[in-house]
């Protein structure tokens, strides 16, 4: 019995392992330690390899672009430039009229040249010159002149490796594969357009024509020769497209009078420019204003899309 003021007993209740300590297997931290010291160490000998990789794949990208192009771009840059000159001039010379005493087109057959044809407005800057003979596209003055100069506009449009903009960013990549790519890049360029470029820079003569406007088949149009070495101008002469195309009767028809669209697509646009061209230099009766049955490409415009 217990007196009142007592705690109830409680009966008393058996709890298995009450007493006993509980024990918890440790965590193997050495084997932990090990593998995550092997897993770093692997991802900064990753790093450090590519870091290696990239460092020595730049260094070989300057070498062959300073050693295959870089060694041969100032010529170019320097003919760039000078034949932009060229343009400056020609683009102030309004109603030209210069023939150098005894130069004639007949000359400069078989001699290696440059072709550029600029309407007036496109002759303001470097600038416009480029974006315009980056689209350039062939006509038949050079043909209907007898004369095969490639056309400027591939200096333009592979110019941009020639730059040091261009290795500039093509060194910047972190990616060794894009590194890879750009010195394949080099190698290709300096195979392939390289050669082109370096016999433009050679080009002997410079032959430019001038839009006074919009359209040489209604617009004037100014026609200069430049020597590309001395800079001299040979010719220099204000000309007005006035061909035309002989119309014939098939068994009783007449074809109709052909629009000035089709006649410039023709090329008698073209060739009544250089027969007044050549007319200039006294070649008189070399070319006539007819035309072929299209505006025939220099071998570098073999690829360009001509207007239809």
């Amino acid at each position: 019995m217990t007196e009142s003021g007592d705690d109830d007993l409680k009966a008393a209740r058996w709890e298995p392992g009450a007493e006993a300590e509980t024990f918890k297997r440790p965590l193997p931290w050495v084997p932990i330690a090990i593998v995550l010291s092997l897993v770093v160490g692997g991802i900064v000998l990753g790093l450090r390899g590519r870091a290696r990789e990239r460092v020595e794949l730049t260094a070989e990208l300057v070498r062959s672009h300073h050693q295959r192009i870089g060694a041969h771009a100032g010529a170019i840059l320097a003919f760039r430039e000078r034949v932009e000159g060229f343009v400056g001039r020609a683009a102030g010379m309004h109603r030209p009229d210069v023939a150098e005493p005894g130069f004639t087109i007949e000359s400069l057959r078989g001699k290696t040249g440059v072709y550029m044809r600029l309407r007036e407005r496109e002759t303001r800057s470097a600038g416009a010159i480029a974006a315009a003979l980056q689209i350039m596209e062939p006509d038949a003055i050079p043909h209907c002149l007898g004369l095969t100069p490639v056309a400027m506009r591939t200096l333009y449009t592979k110019f941009e490796p020639l730059t040091p903009q261009w290795l500039e960013v093509a060194r910047s990549t972190d990616d060794p594969l894009r590194l890879h790519v750009h010195i394949d890049e080099v190698g290709q360029y300096a195979t392939r357009d390289l050669p082109v470029l370096q016999s433009i820079a050679a080009s002997e003569y410079v032959l430019l024509t001038v839009i006074r406007g919009e359209s040489r088949a209604s617009d004037e149009v100014d026609v200069f020769v430049f020597d590309a070495r001395s800079g001299a101008l040979r010719l220099a002469t204000n000309t007005k497209a006035n061909g035309y195309l002989i119309t014939a009767r098939v068994e009783g028809y007449r074809a109709p009078t052909p629009s000035q669209a089709s006649l410039a697509r023709s090329g008698a646009m073209d060739c009544s420019i250089a027969a007044q061209a050549r007319t200039r230099t006294g070649e008189f009766g070399a070319a006539l204003a007819s035309a072929p049955s299209s505006p025939t490409p220099t071998p570098i415009d073999a690829g360009v899309e001509r207007p239809h």
